[in-house]
């Protein structure tokens, strides 16, 4: 399918297994949802854009990358909404500084 990337990553592929498992309990399901999403994570940014920086570390200037743009998440699906929260506070990938923002469908009767 065009536009829509596969993760054929081996402990991707294992963690989803364990998240439809009806055995995982609630908080085997969140911890397991965090290693998905900081490994989503890494796979959706590997072609973001950087630009060279410089930063002065205790001992001495160091060069090193910065992100060109800034990063927006926006998650779809209910299902989407814990995984940029659960990707900034237990995962072992870190996100920059970004925005997580919600796109809010608005339905009127007719």
């Amino acid at each position: 399918m065009k536009g829509v990337t596969i993760i054929k990553h081996p402990l991707v592929q294992h963690n989803l297994t364990r998240l439809r498992d009806q055995r995982t309990g609630p908080q085997e399901f969140r911890r397991v949802l965090s290693e998905v999403a900081a490994l989503m994570l890494y796979e959706a940014t590997r072609s973001f854009q950087v630009q060279p920086a410089s930063v002065q570390t205790p001992l001495a200037r160091a060069r090193g990358s910065k992100l060109q743009r800034e990063v927006v998440l926006v998650p779809v699906l209910r299902a989407g909404l814990a995984m940029p929260a659960s990707g900034s506070s237990g995962s072992s990938v870190r996100k920059p500084r970004s925005e997580q923002c919600f796109i809010i469908k608005v339905c009127r009767p007719t």
